[in-house]
């Protein structure tokens, strides 16, 4: 079984639904769940710890198998509930 093939969480039409990773496209809302693997680079909005934070590996990338902590976007961590997820609307910029 191709690597591609395993599923991930995506937010589609206001409710979660399992896809391979080969469909996953830039801009979509992922879910990720404790332990849970994930094949691209994301930008962390929240978490369901109360501090908003995520301790992810990246042995992967850079064979460092130290967890690293991430903090969600100040201005989702604490809005962006699992309840709320499915509301979620807006839109991101990145300015290099």
């Amino acid at each position: 079984m191709s690597v591609n093939n395993n599923t991930i969480h995506v937010l589609q039409d206001q409710k979660w639904v399992s896809i391979p990773w080969k469909k996953l496209q830039v801009g979509d809302v992922v879910k990720v769940e404790q332990d849970g693997f994930f094949p691209a680079d994301l930008l962390f909005l929240a978490s369901t710890n109360v501090d908003g934070v995520c301790y992810i590996e990246t042995a992967n990338l850079d064979g460092e198998t130290n967890l690293k902590i991430r903090k969600a976007l100040e201005k989702t961590w604490d809005y962006l509930t699992p309840e709320k997820a499915s509301e979620f609307k807006g839109l991101i910029f990145f300015i290099d």
